[in-house]
C-alpha cells in the first residue's frame, strides 16, 4: 500500500509539472481593472476543507500537491474567516455578501445573489452540487439558471460542469461547483484511504455509523482522533487528484485564458481539537478557510490582510466592472488586488453559530455565548488552538470586545445573545413516506452523517 501511494505521488508530480512547468513564482504584476472586465467566473467549494491541511497553508503532509502548485500561480489569501461553520448558512453568506444576522428567513431574492446579479449582467449561470444540504430545497439556488443537485462525488460533479461548459450559450459564464468528498465519513477510495495512516492496524473502525453526534458520543482517544484525521487527509488528497484532472480539461478547452477561478471551502473541521470531531462551532479550525484566486495573466502572491468569505461577491462584481448599489456587509478587495496593497488586520470580523465569534484584530477573539459567564476570550498569538479561555482573567478586554461587537452589529446585547444563528434557514423535516426525491435527499443526508 505504501509503495502504491508513493507511485501515485510520483505520477501526480509528473502531471502537475506538465501543467504548470517548473521554477519559482515571479514578482507579482499589478494589473488594471480593464484586464479582468468580461472574464468568466468559476467558483469551486470543497466542502469541509480546513485551511491548515493544505501544503500552501503550512501543512507538512503531502495532501495537496496540485492545489499547492495552483497556489504558486494564484493570489493566496491566508487569513479568511467564514460567516458560519455550516454548509447552508455559509453559502448563503457567500452568495449574498451579508452576515447571517442580516439575512431574512427563507431563500434570498434572486436579484440579490451572486448568480442573480451575474445573470442580470448577461452571464450564463449554472451550479452542480453534491446534494445533501446543498439541495435546492434548502434555498441556495436563487439566481442560477440551472441548479443541479444530483450529487455523486467530485469526479461526477466536475464531469457535469465540463459537459455544461461544452454546451453553454455563447456568453460569459458563472459556474459553481460543490463537492463533499472531504466531508465525513472520511472514506476516500484506495489508495487514498490508507495513504497517511500510521503503520499497523487502525485503532478504530467507522462501522456503519458516523457523523459528529455519533463520534462525539464515543469518548475517542488520541489514537482514534489521529486515525480519523488521517482519513480526512486522504479525502483531501483524493479531491486534489480530481482537481488536477479537471484543471487539465479546462486547460485543454482554452478556458483558463479568460476565466477567474476561486477555490475555497464553506467551513473547516475539528479533528480532535478540544476533543471534538465535526463542525458548527465558532473555533478557528472550523471558521478559518482557504481561498485561492487564480486570475489569468497575474503572477502568484500572498494577499496581505484580513478577509471574510462575504468579501467575495463585491470583489467579483468590481473585478468585472459591474455596478451595484447594495451596501454589502462584505468589503470589495478588488482595489487591493490591483494595487497589491494590504487590508488592515484590525478590521472587525464576525462568524456566527449558536454563539458569535468576534475578532477586532489578529490576536484577540471573543466568543459571545448565552450568558456573560459563558463567554470565551482567547489570545490567538499565544494560544492558536484556543485551549485557554482567559475571559475571567481579563474582564476589561472581554468587556471592550463585547461593546465593539454590539456597536458593530447594532443589536442590543440581550438580542445578540439569542441563539439565532441556527434558525435563519429552517431544516426540512421529512418522512420515508415522502415523495421519492425527498427519500433520496434523506439518504444523502444519512450518508453525510446528518441522520442515522
Amino acid at each position: 500500500m505504501k509503495r502504491l501511494a508513493l507511485t501515485t505521488s510520483i505520477v501526480i508530480f509528473i502531471m502537475i509539472t506538465m501543467i504548470f512547468g517548473c521554477g519559482s513564482p515571479e514578482v507579482p504584476t499589478v494589473q488594471s481593472p480593464e484586464h479582468t472586465h468580461g472574464m468568466n467566473f468559476l467558483l469551486i467549494c470543497l466542502d469541509t476543507l480546513r485551511a491548515d491541511r493544505l501544503g500552501s497553508y503550512g501543512y507538512d503532509l503531502p495532501t495537496s500537491p496540485f492545489m499547492d502548485m495552483l497556489s504558486r500561480k494564484s493570489v493566496v489569501m491566508p487569513d479568511v474567516l467564514v460567516q458560519n461553520p455550516s454548509t447552508i448558512l455559509s453559502h448563503r453568506a457567500i452568495f449574498t455578501g451579508h452576515y447571517v444576522f442580516r439575512q431574512t428567513d427563507g431563500p434570498a431574492p434572486p436579484d440579490t445573489t451572486m448568480a442573480g446579479r451575474l445573470a442580470d449582467a448577461g452571464y450564463a449561470t449554472a451550479a452542480f452540487t453534491d446534494g445533501g444540504l446543498m439541495d435546492a430545497r434548502f434555498g441556495n439556488d436563487p439566481g442560477f439558471q440551472l441548479y443541479n443537485h444530483d450529487a455523486g462525488g467530485t469526479k461526477k460533479i466536475f464531469r457535469r460542469g465540463l459537459d455544461w461548459l461544452d454546451s453553454r450559450p455563447d456568453k460569459p459564464f458563472f459556474l459553481f461547483l460543490h463537492t463533499y468528498d472531504i466531508h465525513y465519513p472520511y472514506t476516500p477510495p484506495e489508495p487514498f484511504d490508507n495513504m497517511f495512516l500510521p503503520d499497523g492496524e487502525p485503532p478504530y473502525h467507522l462501522g456503519d455509523k458516523y457523523g459528529q453526534e455519533y463520534w462525539n458520543g464515543l469518548d475517542l482517544n488520541r489514537d482514534e482522533f489521529i486515525w480519523l484525521s488521517r482519513r480526512y487527509d486522504g479525502g483531501i488528497r483524493h479531491t486534489d487528484r480530481d482537481m488536477m484532472h479537471f484543471w487539465m480539461e479546462l486547460q485543454r478547452r482554452g478556458l483558463l485564458e479568460n476565466t477567474i477561478v476561486v477555490l475555497l471551502s464553506d467551513h473547516g473541521e475539528s479533528l480532535g481539537e478540544r476533543f471534538f470531531v465535526g463542525h458548527r462551532e465558532p473555533y478557528d479550525v472550523q471558521i478559518h478557510i482557504p481561498m485561492i484566486m487564480y486570475i489569468p495573466g497575474w503572477e502568484g502572491r500572498i494577499f496581505d490582510g484580513a478577509v471574510e468569505s462575504i468579501d467575495l461577491l463585491p470583489t467579483i462584481l468590481d473585478l468585472f466592472s459591474l455596478s451595484y448599489e447594495t451596501d454589502f456587509c462584505g468589503k470589495s478587495l478588488a482595489e487591493k488586488l490591483y494595487s497589491n496593497a494590504h487590508v488592515s488586520r484590525n478590521r472587525p470580523r464576525l462568524s456566527e453559530t449558536w454563539m458569535r465569534a468576534f475578532r477586532l484584530g489578529p490576536e484577540q477573539k471573543l466568543i459571545l455565548a448565552d450568558t456573560p459567564e459563558n463567554d470565551e476570550l482567547y489570545f490567538l498569538n499565544t494560544d492558536p488552538e484556543e485551549s485557554n479561555n482567559v475571559a475571567s482573567n481579563h474582564p476589561d478586554i472581554a468587556d471592550e470586545l463585547r461593546r465593539a461587537l454590539i456597536e458593530f452589529t447594532g443589536i442590543p446585547e440581550n438580542k445578540i445573545r439569542e441563539h439565532s444563528g441556527r434558525t435563519k434557514v429552517p431544516v426540512m423535516l421529512m418522512s420515508v413516506d415522502s415523495e421519492p426525491e425527498d427519500v433520496l435527499l434523506m439518504e444523502q443526508l444519512r450518508q453525510l452523517g446528518y441522520m442515522q
